[in-house]
């Protein structure tokens, strides 16, 4: 690969809680105080943090996931998407060696090296001294990898001459910059990570502390060659279409921009686009932003709704995709907004098809069943097109990357066909799993999940499109032949 042609880097991190997504957030606001484009990626499945990068960029941030998507889809990915700006920051899962297994495939580490991406390794200097060095000595010798460069993080402006002498001068590799703590731009956490960006009301005066913060702390003139030793990626013909934009397809579907391309009916007639609404609120939002753009490529006219604050489904709506998130959060909403779960289960009846995942699936539960640090319980009414109950636990639940095989026709996959899919979930499905036979990827079990009823289909685990191309088609194709059986009962 030729170099300097797509200039980006990964921030990785010695761990969960390294500081990552804070280094990332303020690199990010710093670049386009400095006048650049930057483009954001997350390695891994995450939902959460993406959030928080299309919050600073206002433009993309997508998923780069090798398991899910495979290595020439998240090539893919990185080459059009990245064409959206002048430079892309990738922000690693967990610490930079943690996959799949012992030999950690889809780690932060193996995308730094299929997508020839620099790394810069984020470090917390709390409770170290000269043992910093021993730590991120371990992580230059543990395996084969690109690291370029050290950021210090919860570090103080009085330490980091310090710092940076220290470890400049005994592993010889480049500290580039620091954070120090931050009150004023601190954000909290709960069970599944960090919370939503769209939650925090103060969100941009924090940006805008980490991004001041990070134009005096970083060494920029080592940021700009550092960048520049990226390798140049090839764009497909296949995502070309992405330039046409400088926005992301959920800004371009909130200002009411339509899908372009046209579908072709039966029989060779140009048939009007499909109509499908996605969940987009406090509760429903954790969606790949890839899979938005999955289905407007394949012919979907995508729209918003919100299960928490609509009073019925939008009446034109051909199918419904709920997403992940945070339903047990918001019981009093979903309580109080008895039309919508009527009007929702009435049509579902009536042969809409519907998909759901994480905490989508659960919303189509009969009940959440919820539980107070005293263990006062709390039921949370649902939909109730699956006829039992979500109950929340304490711990996490098939968690981790699966492969999932269809028992049985329904709305997305043939039976016997299989697809990649990942599960991160604190809650249990009173009802038996029969959807999906599911194999971990890390080896450690399997599982039956999910529920299909009529055309609705729901399941804890989340999938990635890119690389279902048959089952999105298929999924049109059946809100196409809904919108037409609900034209003839009108005439």
């Amino acid at each position: 690969m030729s170099k300097g042609l797509h200039p980006r880097v990964l921030i990785a991190g010695t761990g969960s809680g390294s500081g990552k997504t804070t280094m990332t957030c303020a690199l990010l606001m710093a670049l386009k105080t400095r006048g650049k484009t930057p483009v954001a990626f997350k390695c891994g499945p995450d939902y959460i943090d993406p959030m928080f990068h299309r919050k600073v960029t206002g433009v993309f941030s997508g998923n780069l996931d090798l398991f899910l998507m495979g290595e020439d889809s998240a090539l893919d990915s990185l080459a059009s998407h990245g064409s959206l700006g002048n430079i892309s920051i990738l922000e690693g899962a967990m610490g930079l060696y943690d996959g799949i297994g012992n030999e950690g495939a889809a780690s932060a580490n193996e995308v730094s090296l299929v997508t020839e991406t620099p790394v810069l390794l984020t470090v917390s200097v709390t409770g170290k001294a000269r043992s910093i060095c021993a730590e991120i000595k371990g992580f230059l010798e543990f395996a084969p990898n690109r690291i370029k460069g050290i950021l210090l993080n919860t570090c103080s402006k009085g330490m980091f001459s310090y710092y940076q002498q220290l470890i400049e001068g005994i592993l010889k590799i480049p500290v580039i910059g620091y954070l120090p703590n931050i009150r004023e731009a601190e954000i909290g956490s709960r069970n599944l990570g960090l919370i939503t960006a769209d939650e925090i009301q103060d969100i941009q005066l924090k940006l805008k502390a980490l991004g001041d913060t990070a134009l005096e702390t970083f060494d920029w003139h080592r940021f700009d060659f550092l960048v520049e030793e990226a390798g140049a990626l090839k764009e497909s013909q296949a995502r070309s279409s992405v330039k046409a934009s400088q926005k992301s397809s959920l800004e371009q579907l909130e200002q009411g921009k339509e899908a372009k391309q046209k579908v072709v009916a039966p029989k060779g007639k140009v048939e009007k686009l499909p109509i499908i609404y996605v969940s987009k609120d406090q509760a429903f939002c954790f969606a790949y932003e890839e899979n938005i753009q999955c289905l407007a490529e394949q012919g979907a006219d995508i729209r918003f709704f919100s299960p928490l604050h609509d009073p019925i489904l939008p009446k034109d709506a051909d199918g419904v995709i709920i997403w992940g998130g945070y339903p047990e959060l918001h019981g009093e909403e979903i309580r109080l907004n008895e039309s919508l779960r009527k009007d929702l289960y009435r049509k579902v009846q009536d042969g809409l098809p519907l998909y759901a995942e994480g905490g989508g699936f659960m919303f189509l539960h009969s009940q959440i069943i919820t539980s107070d640090d005293q263990g006062q319980e709390e039921t949370i009414p649902g939909v109730g097109v699956f006829k039992g109950a979500c109950r929340m636990t304490t711990r996490l639940q098939e968690f981790g990357y699966a492969t999932l095989t269809a028992q049985r026709d329904n709305l997305l996959f043939k039976k016997g066909e299989s697809a990649r899919c990942h599960s991160f979930h604190r809650s249990r499905s009173e009802l038996e799993g029969r959807a999906f036979f599911a194999r971990k990827a890390s080896g450690s079990g399997d599982y039956m999940t999910g529920q299909s009823f009529n055309r609705a289909l729901g399941s804890y685990v989340h999938l990635h499109f890119t690389e279902l191309p048959k089952a999105v088609t298929r999924f049109i194709e059946t809100t196409q032949a809904y919108h037409r059986e609900r034209e003839r009962e009108l005439y």
